[in-house]
């Protein structure tokens, strides 16, 4: 749940709670009878559409705040978060991002890959719940090259690096070709 609908759900309790005490009042008279038929008439003439909107809205963020308890998470996690990885001495964690900087310096160093945009994120495994790792690469290729030779490449390489570097044999790799360019090659940087 997001900070603006805790938010939302921190006055929803409050008016809640307030509401819980004017029923509890009621119930024991504190307020005279008169005074609260008064009160329920002014409310019902001249500010009759003012609450009916306030109703509306209450209804309204009732069924968002219900609608956010019932989606709840899937289990990915995204940005800043951790992939913890087993080690002999220990367990790690490396950061989604840093896992995406590795992934976007390594295929940029394929040949004929002129740019990308790569998705990091995990899931647990339904059988053994462990963490899956889940690459999405979107890439833009030379007209010179061949997409599946491109992707052989890719795939190649990331298995490689992902080895070597992170540790993790086992990771899900999505590439997409977005788009293909025949703009000249800009400098590109090998990663060795």
């Amino acid at each position: 749940m997001g900070i603006i609908n805790r938010f939302l759900l921190l006055i929803y309790a409050l008016a809640v709670a307030c509401l819980s005490l004017g029923v509890a009042a009621l119930a024991l008279q504190i307020v005279p009878e008169p005074i609260l038929l008064n009160e329920y008439r002014y409310l019902m003439g001249a500010q009759q559409w003012q609450v009916v909107a306030g109703g509306v809205l209450a209804f309204l963020l009732s069924i968002h705040l219900i609608g956010c308890s019932f989606s709840g998470s899937s289990g990915e996690r995204k940005g800043g978060e951790l992939l913890v990885l087993h080690g002999k001495a220990g367990d790690v964690g490396v950061s989604l991002s840093a896992v995406r900087n590795l992934v976007e310096q390594t295929v940029q160093a394929v040949t004929g890959v002129r740019s990308l945009q790569a998705k990091v994120s995990v899931a647990k495994k339904p059988a053994k719940g462990e963490p899956q790792l889940f690459l999405r690469l979107a890439i833009v290729m030379g007209k010179e090259a061949n997409a599946a030779a491109v992707s052989d490449d890719i795939r190649t390489e990331m298995r490689r690096c992902m080895k070597d570097t992170v540790g993790v044999d086992d990771f899900s790799l999505e590439i997409v070709v977005e788009d293909i360019s025949n703009a000249s090659l800009t400098n590109k940087k090998r990663v060795v």
